[in-house]
């Protein structure tokens, strides 16, 4: 299982002399996080065993697919996997800008 997690935050208050106050917020965060089953990226189903029909991508390849008969265990490489979550955010929390309010 592979992870990586990176996050970045940044956010200023300024205070001006005419009681203005503006206030920003900005946050970005990366996650790269996946697991792969053993023998991924190897051969291909039908190289192994001469079954035909299934994706033939390296990045799924290797081993035997769960195969599932009546009566017994589930047998081959489990059935969730490979598994990615790569979730990248940039947010703008905020960005105020507080005025008094005009007089006459």
């Amino acid at each position: 299982m592979d992870i990586l997690n990176k996050q970045f935050v940044v956010g200023a208050t300024q205070a001006y002399a005419n009681a203005s106050v503006l206030d920003v917020r900005l946050s970005h965060s990366v996650i790269e996080a996946g697991k792969h089953p053993p023998l991924t990226g190897g051969q291909s189903v039908q190289e192994l065993y001469g079954i035909t029909g299934l994706p033939n991508d390296p990045a799924i390849n290797g081993g035997l697919t769960t195969q599932t008969i009546g009566g017994f265990s589930q047998y081959g490489r489990q059935a969730t996997n490979p598994q990615y979550q790569n979730p990248t955010n940039t947010d703008l929390a905020s960005a105020t800008l507080l005025r008094p309010a005009d007089t006459v």
